[in-house]
């Protein structure tokens, strides 16, 4: 039943990632008993060049969001690089 749950959470993050031009090729997603786990390289593409993107106020934001989703406990952010590309 858990791993179903976690399944869905991990599918939902996946989907709020994309909408907010996160490369997901350089991004490693897990769930376990609804923590989710973001690592590796968090590199956002496109989108709006809004100030601020991908820094601390961003990921808090992204946090929040991630944590509004049905049946998320907690986020743990563990990224070795955080980059914007520049069209």
């Amino acid at each position: 039943m858990q791993q179903t749950i976690d399944s869905q959470i991990q599918a939902r993050v996946r989907l709020l990632l994309a909408r907010k031009w996160v490369d997901l090729k350089s991004l490693t997603i897990g769930t376990t008993n609804g923590t989710v786990y973001l690592g590796g390289g968090l590199k956002l593409t496109g989108g709006k060049n809004g100030e601020g993107r991908g820094g601390r106020t961003w990921l808090t934001r992204l946090r929040q969001e991630i944590c509004a989703i049905p049946d998320v406990n907690d986020v743990v952010f563990q990224f070795h690089q955080i980059e914007e590309e520049n069209d």
